[in-house]
């Protein structure tokens, strides 16, 4: 979940302050134990359509925060996974209300544990991160559907897929003119400096893309017949 080492010890600067007044030990504990007792108990959780307890999307995540090697407190560890839950699975969902459920009386109580300890804000990174990488193939595959349709909405996604594929790049080509930089350019200007522009030039790019495509699955098979060949073991 996080690239953070799990050896790391924290570190942690919680404090709690109720009308500039700081709480007692004693007072600050009961309010962790009353939370962490509440957040665990199905009786709490949310119900799905048949009645049954769901539990928040985020506690399996803090709970191995809190747990785990990182050894989050409890509520710290609820805010980090709450962070890193995407909006639409949030619960509660504002941080006024998750304050609420951790015992504090607002939520400016995490701007404070945020700033005094940067490890909450790094895990959040990097679980953002790691999602983003995870979902990358998703991303690419709709990329690809949208450019190979005709429709003049798809010229973005033919832009990105043609950078992907190294057709296309935002260098800056330098000419008699001067400096050009392909970036402000239109996605036709730069199809034009790419030659192309017409039908023949395109259907020429697709022979040579698909020659590409069949030397590689030539090189592939060949590879796995090596590997299959007891002649070939030393």
């Amino acid at each position: 979940m996080s690239s953070i080492p799990s050896q790391l010890k924290f570190e942690w600067d919680l404090p709690e302050e109720e009308s500039g007044s700081v709480l007692s030990a004693d007072e600050i504990q009961l309010r962790k134990d009353l939370a962490e007792a509440f957040i665990q108990n199905p009786a709490h959780w949310q119900k799905d359509a048949q009645g049954n307890p769901v539990p928040p999307y985020w506690l399996n995540q803090a709970i191995t925060l809190h747990e785990g090697k990182m050894r989050f407190p409890f509520r710290a560890a609820v805010l980090t996974a709450w962070l890193c839950t995407p909006k639409k699975y949030r619960y509660p969902d504002t941080q006024d209300k998750l304050a609420d459920l951790l015992g504090l009386s607002s939520d400016r109580q995490f701007t404070v544990w945020m700033a005094k300890n940067p490890q909450i804000k790094a895990v959040v990174h990097s679980a953002w991160k790691e999602n983003a990488l995870d979902r990358l193939n998703d991303s690419m595959d709709a990329m690809y559907e949208v450019a190979a349709t005709p429709d003049y909405k798809g010229k973005g996604d033919r832009e990105l897929h043609f950078k992907v594929a190294g057709i296309l790049n935002d260098t800056v080509i330098v000419d008699k003119t001067g400096n050009v930089d392909l970036s402000k350019l239109s996605f036709e200007e730069k199809m034009r400096l790419a030659g192309l522009d017409n039908p023949e030039a395109l259907i020429a790019l697709r022979s040579e893309l698909a020659k590409r495509r069949a030397e590689m699955e030539k090189l592939l098979v060949e590879d796995d017949e090596d590997n299959d060949d007891p002649s070939s073991d030393s």
